[in-house]
């Protein structure tokens, strides 16, 4: 009985374990202070770090500069796409699945929309892109397909524009193969214990 019951808490573990890696998360950066990082630091957010390719000011706003971008205390990421690329990945190192993420042109970014590529890089190193017509002074939502089993997603420049704001990334994690194992092998030693009882 008590190995029983020790199969039915390995199950209910890695069935806990494989539904929680699985569950969809929103990277929105109200975790972070509304302006915290300038010149070339790393802003984390939602178990989620964003690296700037340039030396120029990166930060999170939580006062907007366009009545089009929220009220005050809606905090977004803003990078110099004029100058360089944003870069994110899992903190952690695991691979992730990006379905949508909101973009505006932000400062200086001018009058016109300009196309940003959105470019993945996959698992086995394979990558994916994805062009984005971003709006000036708005955000605007992109679903994206096919972006699964991700090391990082890079965000790209646009030379000649000011800034881009980023907010609310839908992002999910993807289990580690251990999870499927440990599920797996869970359910191979729950039958032989069902195969038993029965033959007894």
């Amino acid at each position: 009985m008590k190995t029983k019951s020790l199969f039915h808490r390995l199950m209910i573990t890695a069935l806990i374990a494989l539904g929680a890696s699985q569950a969809f998360a929103a990277v929105d950066f109200q975790d972070v202070p509304a302006v915290s990082a300038g010149g070339s630091a790393d802003v984390v957010s939602g178990g989620y770090v964003f690296k700037y390719s340039s030396t120029f000011p990166l930060a999170v706003h939580g006062v907007t500069n366009f009545d089009t971008f929220g009220a005050a205390g809606n905090h977004y990421l803003a990078y110099e796409a004029g100058v360089g690329t944003e870069t994110f990945s899992r903190q952690d190192g695991g691979l992730f699945n990006l379905l949508s993420l909101d973009i505006g042109g932000w400062e200086n970014f001018g009058s016109t929309s300009a196309a940003l590529f959105i470019t993945g890089l996959k698992a086995d190193f394979s990558t994916l892109s994805f062009s984005a017509t971003v709006l000036p002074n708005a955000f605007s939502t992109f679903q994206l397909t096919g972006f699964t089993h991700l090391r990082s997603v890079t965000l790209g420049a646009l030379p000649g524009r000011g800034y881009l704001a980023v907010d609310n990334l839908q992002v999910t994690a993807v289990p580690e193969p251990e999870t499927y194992a440990l599920m797996l092998a869970g359910l191979g030693l729950m039958a032989a214990v069902s195969r038993r009882r029965k033959a007894v």
